[in-house]
């Protein structure tokens, strides 16, 4: 019996978008939704809705390490309320078999829903904040990740507290979903900060027709346009240091007054307040500061020691090479205000002159070689 080309073609169809279908139905998927309506006692509630994990079991870990800081932190200390449930809300057993691991067991393709909070009320770069102004996600220390599946794409949706808070990271927006961000992998996304309330952005500036941003809460009083023409300056000159900039865009995401900053991909969290860009050398300190994260998203993120990425999120991850990593950071984060005409030839030798001092002054490298240093920071 011959069979009519188009019939074949229909049948090719029917056979793709069935195969399509299952895998879809099948594919490993996870998303995330963040609710801020417990502002008020500080606590995230975080749901993650998982599908396509193989079975009997899954282990979820919270992370130890934030990558950009070199510590140890117990996040899973933060964590409560925890709860799993399949899709027809059936309690799902669980056991939690570390300080930081929750074991789910499962059939393989069961569609999971995991529900817990974060008590999140250290105000730092690498501790998620809340309360009912704002919010900062430092994403270690709100996701869960599934071992062993630390290179599938996740997705991120978060409620603010009011519905005039605005939402800032360096993540890509899902355009089709309101406040939906996707990473490529858990790496993209616990490199991925989110600042979240009333925010103030500052105009955007390109260079090499790449965009820049520079979103913050609580940013003071200064003045804005001389800001973004230093800030262009800075950017200008350490992308020229190297010849190429790696990244579609680029977020400066200030959080307000504090301690800290923590470098990213294409983003960097810092602690910020512009009145102390009104003294020369409050402006100084702040620009140089500010040179230095940025840059480290090439000597650190990109240029780096082998064992600062892929992490493992479950243990320290040491290095003997932070004296490079941070040291050169150091020294181009001045030279990048001097090739810019923020600072003086008086003003960088100077500053070289007070790092030599402090570092002859001090008896620590009469004990302790660099990399020694570097490892035991």
């Amino acid at each position: 019996m011959k069979m009519h080309a188009a019939g074949y073609l229909l049948l090719a169809l029917l056979f793709v978008t069935r195969f399509s279908f299952l895998y879809a139905q099948n594919a490993v998927q996870f998303h995330y939704q963040i609710s801020m309506k417990q502002a008020l006692s500080q606590r995230f509630q975080v749901t993650l809705n998982a599908t396509g994990l193989t079975g009997p079991v899954v282990d979820l870990k919270m992370p130890v390490w934030m990558p950009g800081y070199y510590q140890l932190i117990n996040y899973a200390a933060a964590l409560d309320s925890f709860k799993v449930t399949d899709s027809n809300n059936q309690p799902v057993s669980w056991q939690q078999t570390s300080s930081s691991t929750w074991r789910i067991a499962h059939k393989t393709g069961t569609a999971l829903q995991v529900s817990y909070h974060i008590k999140a009320s250290q105000a730092f770069v690498a501790q998620p904040w809340l309360d009912t102004g704002h919010a900062y996600i430092a994403p270690t220390g709100i996701f869960l990740y599934a071992e062993n599946y630390l290179n599938h794409p996740v997705t991120v949706s978060i409620s603010p507290f009011t519905a005039s808070q605005t939402v800032a990271t360096g993540l890509p927006a899902i355009h089709d979903q309101p406040l939906t961000w996707q990473a490529a992998n858990f790496d993209i996304l616990y490199d991925s900060p989110f600042l979240i309330g009333q925010l103030e952005q500052l105009p955007d500036f390109t260079v090499q027709h790449i965009p820049h941003h520079f979103i913050g809460w609580q940013m003071g009083q200064f003045d804005r346009t001389s800001f973004q023409q230093d800030l262009k300056k800075i950017v200008t000159t350490a992308s020229g240091i190297i010849g190429h900039i790696p990244y579609y865009q680029y977020t400066f995401l200030a959080i307000g007054p504090g301690r800290g900053g923590i470098e990213h991909l294409n983003s960097t969290t810092i602690s910020f307040s512009g009145e102390e860009l009104q003294s020369p050398n409050g402006r100084l300190r702040m620009l140089s500061f500010i040179a230095h994260e940025y840059f480290h998203h090439y000597n650190v993120k990109r240029i780096r020691p082998v064992a600062l990425g892929p992490f493992d999120y479950s243990r320290e991850n040491r290095t003997s090479q932070l004296w490079v990593s941070e040291g050169l950071t150091v020294y181009y984060e001045y030279m990048i205000l001097r090739r810019a005409g923020i600072m003086s030839n008086e003003q960088l030798l100077e500053h070289f002159q007070q790092l030599t001092a402090s570092y002859e002054n001090r008896t620590g490298h009469l004990h302790q070689t660099l990399a020694q240093a570097s490892e035991f920071t």
